[in-house]
């Protein structure tokens, strides 16, 4: 298990290509993210994580499902089986509980926007120091990346389900 744990926290989805500038929405822009926002804003059914994936797997948010058409556990279950058709796996760990990821990875954080529910950004641990939330899906969100850490509660990693042939995506 500890190896395991290395692995995600390690390994992840990393990416070698930076751009530290801000782009129009007052996001770090990198050349291999693609910063994409979430299309419903709602306590219930929002889709901040699904836009975190998007930026992540740098696609559309278009061809992303809706994973909170059920309620939990069924959201979840929808969204590690949509992963692992692509060949991944999301592992999920408290703030505090290991050292931030050093890869790209998906921050939980306490919604601004709504209060006692939780809210998906994205997380670049390759960054200086501990790393830098990176892109924030919701665009209304007054905080923007400036999300404080008293307000930080997990991360989600990506991780290959088979790392000799996900290395392929990983490499770009």
């Amino acid at each position: 298990m500890k190896t395991a744990i290395w692995y995600v926290l390690n390994v992840g989805i990393t990416t070698a290509h930076r751009n530290d500038t801000l782009n129009e929405s007052g996001n770090i822009g990198t050349e291999r993210m693609k910063a994409v926002n979430q299309s419903v804003v709602s306590d219930k059914n929002g889709n901040c994580h699904a836009a975190c994936l998007a930026c992540l797997l740098e696609l559309p948010m278009e061809s992303m499902p809706d994973f909170f058409v059920d309620t939990p556990p069924n959201a979840y279950q929808r969204r590690t089986d949509w992963l692992q058709e692509r060949g991944f796996q999301e592992a999920y760990f408290l703030v505090g509980s290991f050292p931030p990821p050093h890869g790209w990875a998906i921050l939980s954080v306490k919604s601004a926007t709504f209060p006692g529910s939780l809210h998906s950004v994205v997380w670049d641990g390759e960054r200086t120091g501990w790393g830098k939330i990176v892109h924030n899906p919701n665009p209304q969100d007054p905080r923007g990346i400036e999300i404080p850490n008293e307000d930080w509660v997990g991360f989600w990693v990506l991780a290959p389900l088979d790392p000799k042939t996900s290395i392929q995506y990983m490499k770009g």
